[in-house]
C-alpha cells in the first residue's frame, strides 16, 4: 500500500503526455537552480517510463543532463553577479568580512574541482556547491567542466539504474532515499576529515576563513535536505487522505465516472488513483470536453490482468507486480468503459484468509513472509487489522502490508471502530459491503463489525448471493458470523456457500450448520497466529491452517507480546 510511487506516476503521466522531454529539461534544472522539488525522484520515474516504452531512456538521459547542468549555472551565477556582493554588504553581520572571502575564494581556486563533482551526487550540497562557487569566483570554464562532468555520471548513473533493474518503482524509490542519506553521512564524514587535515596544513588561512562560512553551509543544505524530504513526505500522505477516497464514483474534467469492484484512492484534475477489490470497470458518461485522464490500479496483479476499452490511449504497463498504469483519452458524448479481466482463464487457484492481528506485531511480518512464500492469488483479512482507530495504527499497519506481494482484500472489524476509526477505515479501504469475482468463484465481504446485520444489509447479501448462483463456489468472509441467527443460517444454506469465515461468532460455535461450513479465524488454543491457505479446484476446497511461531523476536518485540497476552487474559476472564 505503499503510495508513493503511485503518486508520482498520477502526478507526472500528465505532463509527459503533454510536454514530454521537457519534464526531464525543467524537473532537473528547478532543483539545481535552488528551488526544492524532488528532482531526483521525478528522474527516476521518467527513467521507468522509459523501461515501459512511454519515452526513449536515450534521450531522457542527455536532456536531463543538459536540465542538471543549466541549474546548476543558474545556481553559480547567481553567486558570481549577486551574492557575492550581498555577503560583502551583509556579512558583516555574521562577522563575514573580504578576509574571509578571500580565504574561502583560495579554497575553492585549490579543490573547486573536486568540491564541485562530489557535491553534484546529493541534492542539497550540488545546490550549496554551486552557489558557493560563485560567490567564491571559481574559474567559469574550471566549474562548467566539472559540473558537467558530475551531471553526466550523475544522470547516466540514475536513469541507467532504473531503467535496467527498476521493475519495481516502490522499490527503487526507497534505495535511492536510503542511498541518499546513507550518502550524505558519508559526505559529512568526509567535510570534516578533510577540514581537519586543511586545518593542519594551512592552520593560518583556516584563522581567517573561520568556521563561520562552513557552518552557514552546513545549515543552509540540512534546511534544503529538510524542506526536499517535507515535501516528498506530504506527496506520499496525500493518495491516502484524498477528499474522494473510499468513494466508487466521482467527476473529473466535467465527466462522472463509476467504479465497480474497487474505489477512489485519490483524485487529481486528470489522473486517477482507484484500489481494486477484484477486477475493476470504470465506467466514464456525461462527457463534456475531450481530456486525456491517466489512471493508476493498485491492489491487483499486474502481469495477470488484460485491459480492454476502445478509449485507450496508452499502452497499460507494470508499474510494479500489483500496481497498473494506463492512460484513456474520453470524447464528447460517447460513453466508455474501461474493463479488466484475467488473462487467462482456469478453475483452480488458491487463497490466503486471517483476522484479528492487531496485537501481532513482529509476527505479522512474519505471517506476511509465509503469504508471500505460498503465492496465493490474493489474501482476505476479516477485520481486527488495528488496535483502535488512529491514524498511527492506520499508518504502521499499511507499512506492514507494503511488503505483501498478493492483493489484499479486507472487512471491517469491531477494533477499527474505536476512537471514530471508521471513517479513516473507508478511505483506506473501501465500501464496508462489497463482493468480488476471481475465476469459479465468488467472494462476498459483509460488514458485522457492530455483531449485527441490519435488514438493508441483509437485502443487500441475498441480493449478492442470487447473483452468485452461477458460481462453482461461494465463500462469504464476516467480523462476525451470527450463527445464532436461522435468518443468516438459512441464507447460507439456500444458496450452497461453501465456507462462513469470521472472527468470531455469535451464539455457540459449530464447525456445519445446514451443511455450511463455518470457520473462526480469531486465536485459536493450537495457533496463536495463523492463517488459513485455501485451495480451490472446480468445486473441490482443500484447506490447511499454517501456524506462524515467533521467531529472531528482540526483547523488546517480546516484552510487548507478553504485555498484550497479558491483556487479553484479563480482558477474557472478566
Amino acid at each position: 500500500m505503499n503510495t508513493e510511487a503511485q503518486h508520482f506516476i498520477n502526478l507526472l503521466s500528465p505532463y509527459i503526455h503533454s510536454y514530454g522531454y521537457l519534464v526531464a529539461f525543467f524537473g532537473m534544472m528547478l532543483e539545481n537552480a535552488g528551488i526544492p522539488v524532488p528532482a531526483e525522484t521525478a528522474l527516476i520515474v521518467l527513467a521507468f517510463f522509459a523501461g515501459q516504452g512511454v519515452l526513449k531512456v536515450w534521450l531522457v538521459i542527455p536532456i536531463a543532463i543538459l536540465g542538471d547542468a543549466t541549474g546548476d549555472n543558474i545556481g553559480f551565477w547567481i553567486g558570481r553577479l549577486g551574492g557575492r556582493r550581498l555577503v560583502e554588504k551583509y556579512g558583516r553581520y555574521v562577522r563575514i568580512d573580504k578576509a574571509k572571502l578571500d580565504a574561502m575564494e583560495a579554497l575553492f581556486k585549490e579543490k573547486g574541482g573536486r568540491t564541485v563533482f562530489s557535491a553534484h551526487f546529493f541534492s542539497t550540497t550540488r545546490i550549496t556547491a554551486a552557489l558557493i562557487a560563485g560567490i567564491s569566483h571559481m574559474e567559469y570554464r574550471r566549474f562548467l567542466a566539472y559540473n558537467l562532468a558530475a551531471a553526466s555520471v550523475f544522470v547516466t548513473l540514475v536513469a541507467s539504474a532504473t531503467f535496467y533493474f527498476g521493475k519495481n518503482l516502490d522499490a527503487t524509490l526507497r534505495f535511492f532515499h536510503l542511498f541518499r542519506l546513507a550518502g550524505l553521512t558519508v559526505a559529512v564524514l568526509l567535510v570534516t576529515v578533510y577540514l581537519y587535515r586543511f586545518y593542519q596544513r594551512k592552520k593560518h588561512l583556516y584563522k581567517r576563513l573561520g568556521l563561520k562560512i562552513i557552518a552557514i553551509a552546513i545549515a543552509v543544505s540540512v534546511l534544503l535536505w529538510l524542506l526536499v524530504y517535507a515535501v516528498s513526505g506530504a506527496l506520499i500522505v496525500l493518495p491516502r487522505t484524498g477528499k474522494n477516497a473510499g468513494l466508487t464514483h466521482g467527476s473529473i474534467k466535467g465527466t462522472n465516472f463509476t467504479v465497480e469492484h474497487g474505489f477512489i484512492s485519490d483524485l487529481g484534475s486528470n489522473s486517477l488513483l482507484i484500489t481494486a477489490l477484484g477486477r475493476p470497470t470504470i465506467k466514464f458518461s456525461n462527457i463534456k470536453q475531450p481530456a486525456f485522464i491517466t489512471i493508476t490500479i493498485r491492489n491487483i496483479k499486474a502481469n495477470d490482468t488484460a485491459v480492454q476499452g476502445s478509449s485507450l490511449s496508452q499502452k497499460p504497463f507494470a508499474i510494479d507486480d500489483l500496481t497498473l498504469g494506463l492512460g484513456v483519452s474520453l470524447t464528447p458524448a460517447k460513453e466508455t468503459d474501461i474493463v479488466l479481466k484475467p488473462k487467462a482463464a482456469t478453475n483452480r487457484f488458491s487463497f490466503s484468509v486471517t483476522g484479528d492481528t492487531r496485537d501481532a506485531g513482529p509476527i505479522f511480518d512474519q505471517l506476511i513472509s509465509s503469504v508471500n512464500t505460498a503465492n496465493p492469488s490474493f489474501l482476505l483479512h476479516a477485520g481486527d487489522l488495528v488496535k483502535d482507530g488512529e491514524k498511527r495504527r492506520y499508518r504502521d499497519f499499511l507499512d506492514q502490508v507494503g511488503a505483501l506481494k498478493v492483493p489484499l482484500y479486507t472487512d471491517i472489524g469491531s477494533h477499527e471502530l474505536i476512537d471514530r476509526g471508521e471513517p479513516i477505515y473507508l478511505q483506506l479501504f473501501g465500501p464496508k459491503n462489497y463482493d468480488f469475482n476471481y475465476q469459479n468463484s465468488t467472494f462476498i465481504i459483509l460488514d458485522t463489525a457492530k455483531q449485527s446485520i441490519k435488514d438493508v444489509d441483509f437485502s443487500w447479501l441475498a441480493g449478492e448471493l442470487q447473483k452468485a448462483e452461477g458460481s462453482q463456489n461461494i465463500f462469504v468472509i464476516t467480523y462476525t458470523a451470527p450463527s445464532e441467527s436461522a435468518r443468516f443460517t438459512s441464507l447460507m444454506a439456500r444458496f450452497h456457500v461453501k465456507t462462513v469465515y469470521s472472527v468470531k461468532t455469535m451464539g455457540v460455535y459449530y464447525p456445519l450448520q445446514k451443511g455450511v461450513r463455518y470457520e473462526l479465524l480469531g486465536h485459536q488454543p493450537e495457533a496463536r497466529y495463523f492463517y488459513k491457505l485455501v485451495k480451490v479446484n472446480g468445486n473441490t476446497i482443500t484447506e490447511q491452517n499454517v501456524k506462524i511461531e515467533p521467531k529472531g523476536l528482540s526483547i523488546t518485540d517480546k516484552i510487548i507480546l507478553a504485555y498484550e497476552e497479558l491483556k487479553r487474559e484479563i480482558v477474557n476472564f472478566f
